[in-house]
């Protein structure tokens, strides 16, 4: 064994270690909760992100969007598409999405997407939030009140080490990959409901080429989705949707998070049989094969 594994050996053992004691002090036991199926399949799952390249997918691919369980993110219900895709299921991940310390545009926008989930949903439709949202009884009592919803919580807590502890957390609903984007706990959830494909569409992840640092040193990151008016500008990248905003360093090291935990999400797949199709053109994630719907 060289010094290089050595190394690997003992960071992934400190790193279990350490999950287990996250585990200990912040998990929760949950219900995984079921989905509506359509056409009663487990075999497809289609997890639906809110990037600019969505725009172009749902005009080329109708009928596959519409054919298939499939699962949205965050602000989805807001556009027109939520009542022509009519997904099975939605995931919720900010914290801006259930505290009250946040900026205003944060509260104006939750108060936006609750009351569109409220007025639009006449089919079953199934609401993942974290543990944490769950303490939130204004948030769960709003969104109960229409009676095709249903909301099960998740532990997001960060999990890493070896991978076969990895999996086993997973498994039990116990944590997640470093949760530094949504796609993170919805390919999870996908994973731990079965499906055995799964598509992602929408997921650029092109932030990279989108950051500059103004003459105030304030990093801009250019954060656009599918239902922008066009708009849009670069903005500071906020903390817990507070007022204290990343310097670049901390942006960076957020995108490392994310795209990292991409490849533990691909080992789990892995061990669970299943695949991740990245059907998102020009996508920045690496980690899954790529595929044209």
């Amino acid at each position: 064994m060289n010094v290089g594994n050595i190394k690997s050996f003992f960071i992934n053992v400190w790193d279990t270690l350490f999950s287990a004691l996250k585990v200990v002090f912040l998990s929760r036991p949950t219900k995984l909760g079921q989905m509506t199926l359509k056409n009663n399949s487990k075999e497809k799952c289609l997890i639906i992100g809110n990037g600019p390249s969505l725009k172009n997918e749902l005009e080329d691919n109708r009928i596959f969007f519409e054919g298939v369980t499939s699962i949205c993110v965050n602000y989805f219900p807001l556009s027109d598409e939520f009542l022509k895709i009519k997904p099975n299921s939605i995931v919720l991940h900010a914290p801006e999405f259930w505290i009250e310390c946040v900026k205003e545009e944060y509260k104006t926008g939750r108060e936006k997407l609750f009351a569109a989930l409220i007025e639009k949903t006449s089919w079953n439709l199934l609401i993942y939030a974290p543990i944490k949202a769950k303490y939130s009884t204004k948030l769960v009592n709003n969104i109960l009140s229409n009676k095709y919803i249903s909301i099960t919580f998740y532990n997001d807590t960060p999990i890493e080490g070896f991978n076969f502890t990895n999996a086993l957390f997973f498994n039990l609903g116990l944590g997640l990959p470093r949760p530094h984007n949504v796609v993170i706990p919805s390919l999870i959830l996908a994973l731990r409901q079965n499906f055995k494909q799964i598509y992602l569409t929408g997921v650029d992840h092109s932030w990279l080429k989108e950051i500059s640092v103004d003459a105030d040193n304030n990093v801009l990151v250019g954060q656009y989705h599918f239902y922008d008016d066009g708009n849009v500008k670069p903005a500071p990248m906020n903390k817990v949707g507070r007022e204290k905003t990343r310097n670049l360093a901390e942006v960076l090291e957020k995108f490392i998070f994310t795209f990292r935990s991409y490849y533990q999400i691909k080992e789990y797949a892995n061990r669970k049989n299943a695949i991740i199709y990245n059907a998102t053109k020009l996508s920045f994630i690496d980690a899954f094969d790529r595929i044209d719907l």
